[in-house]
């Protein structure tokens, strides 16, 4: 069995585009894992276990907004993920990451890189 593991979301520019791409590859293969990973404040928290998903949620905050000292917060929180975003890509051990914007995408990918 394939596991794809689709990171990312916040808003609905990012969620969207996650879903479809999950749909399209259970459409390809049914039999496939799809694994998604945002964060409990963005719309991915709501969409994907409405509709049945796996979810996996990871404490990440937003780099944009609050000036600079957001960025660096955000930055900071990001670094303090990674270990997590590292245990989380090990445990669900995906064939293939996506990576589509938003909070949780950076560690993930770079987690997925390590």
């Amino acid at each position: 069995m394939v596991t794809v593991l689709i990171a990312g979301g916040g808003t609905g520019g990012h969620v969207f585009p996650m879903i479809a791409v999950g749909d399209a590859v259970r459409a390809c293969a049914p039999e496939a894992r799809v694994v998604y990973v945002g964060t409990a404040r963005g719309l991915e928290a709501k969409l994907l276990p409405e509709r049945g998903d796996e979810l996996l949620l990871l404490a990440v905050e937003p780099l944009r907004g609050g000036g600079a000292r957001g960025f660096v917060r955000g930055s900071v929180v990001a670094l303090r993920v990674l270990p997590s975003a590292l245990a989380l890509v090990r445990r669900v051990r995906p064939d293939v990451v996506l990576s589509v914007g938003g909070y949780a995408s950076g560690p993930v990918a770079l987690a997925a890189e390590i």
